[in-house]
């Protein structure tokens, strides 16, 4: 999915992106992947 070339691609690219930093804490990524989960479903 982060590979297409629309909205909810772009989307999903970017928040794995966020996912992916390592300076993140575990809170900070259970947030992003609550994000992910409500933003792909606001898109569809």
């Amino acid at each position: 999915m982060a590979n297409e070339n629309t909205l909810k691609g772009l989307f999903t690219k970017e928040m794995l992106e966020k996912l992916d930093q390592e300076e993140r804490n575990e809170e900070e990524k259970e947030i992003i992947e609550k994000a992910i989960e409500i933003g792909l479903e606001a898109l569809s």
